[in-house]
């Protein structure tokens, strides 16, 4: 909502309270012998890391990907209906800053599947209630839109270089990044 703000942490290196050796001896017989205080506390990395949230997810967040040191997000601003479907963001991990937005970064009336980022897109795998799918590509540099897919159904979707993978039950299709064209269905 308004005014809330990103907050990132940094996890110091964890420092193991038996040497290595020991692990490869004997493996935990439970996960109580699993001992977790060994992680240290996450430490605030101070106020200059904080960063205003622009007013975008204000109903939240629902898929994240990672790629050449952004987060991209797929965030709702309201329930996905006829007219609108999530946005896709762009925050950069170097600058701290949310580099661009897209209002139509993912399908209207539709659920987020998956996001994942190949070949200089961002796409965006989505499933109406239905059952069809659609996948929407944007530029992972501007954001600025570049194809749209309908499939029969995305189950889930597989980022490999500059082709995708999109699964909907015992088929796949095989999709180009730079396109949206299908390369070829694997059934």
């Amino acid at each position: 909502s308004a005014g809330e703000r990103l907050q990132l942490y940094e996890l110091p290196t964890a420092r193991m309270p038996w040497p290595e050796t020991a692990l490869a001896r004997r493996a935990p017989a439970t996960l109580a012998e699993v001992a977790l205080t060994a992680l240290p506390e996450p430490s605030d990395i101070g106020a200059a890391a904080e960063i205003a949230d622009g007013d975008h997810g204000n109903q939240g967040v629902a898929a994240i990907a990672l790629g050449d040191g952004h987060v991209y997000a797929a965030v709702l601003e309201r329930r996905p209906s006829k007219k609108s479907g999530a946005a896709l963001a762009a925050f950069d991990l170097r600058t701290r800053a949310w580099s661009w937005y897209q209002v139509d970064g993912c399908a209207v009336n539709a659920s987020v599947v998956q996001v994942v980022v190949a070949g200089g897109a961002v796409v965006c795998a989505t499933r109406t209630s239905a059952g069809a799918g659609e996948v929407v590509a944007v530029d992972a540099g501007s954001g600025a839109p570049r194809w749209r897919r309908r499939l029969p159904a995305v189950d889930r979707l597989v980022a490999a270089r500059e082709h995708l993978v999109a699964f909907a039950g015992h088929r796949a299709f095989v999709l180009r990044s730079a396109r949206g064209d299908i390369d070829r269905e694997l059934t």
